[in-house]
């Protein structure tokens, strides 16, 4: 059974030194015996250009053959990189040795969070997506040659909108979805 507060003696509680708030013995010695003398280990926050370079063999060799069975997330942005570069006929800079590993979280939520995992689910996904947008660029180029025009600046699909588990583009895809 606890005593109430009102019955404690508050002596018999907290000895006479003043409290620091430390629960160990703040001794320069223990101090190091408490934390250790070891470093923690540093997470590399980079991917090598190699690496990513592998990423984006292996999405176009997986496209090629349809099997995306065992895909990561990587190969997701692999896939995307590829994609960006044939409809835009540049590859996305911003998909930096820096920045890669971000990307690919994103993208492993929103396979997680609208793909249930399933990585086919995701590439059909993407599929769909570059196919419109390379059709509406199509569209946008030769309606601007038959007018004489220069074509008009449409956005292009950053790998923040299309890796986002909120993307208008994923809401997009299930209306077409529902509508086959």
């Amino acid at each position: 059974m606890t005593p109430k507060a009102s019955q404690l003696d508050f002596n018999e509680l907290f000895d006479e030194s003043p409290q620091t708030g430390l629960r160990h013995n703040t001794a320069p010695d223990s101090v190091d015996e408490w934390v250790g003398n070891r470093r923690p280990k540093k997470r590399s926050t980079t991917t090598s250009q190699r690496v990513i370079d592998e990423y984006i063999a292996e999405s176009t060799k997986r496209a090629g053959t349809g099997d995306w069975e065992g895909a990561k997330p990587h190969h997701l942005v692999g896939l995307y990189i590829v994609c960006h570069e044939r409809v835009y006929g540049v590859k996305p800079i911003e998909i930096a040795p820096s920045t890669f590993l971000f990307v690919t979280q994103m993208a492993k939520h929103q396979l997680r969070a609208r793909f249930d995992d399933d990585t086919t689910a995701a590439v059909e996904y993407m599929r769909w997506l570059w196919d419109r947008e390379r059709n509406r660029r199509e569209y946008q180029d030769r309606r601007a040659r038959e007018s004489n025009q220069i074509a008009g600046e449409m956005r292009r699909i950053g790998w923040r909108l299309h890796f986002s588990i909120t993307s208008p583009l994923i809401t997009d895809y299930l209306i077409h979805c529902k509508r086959r």
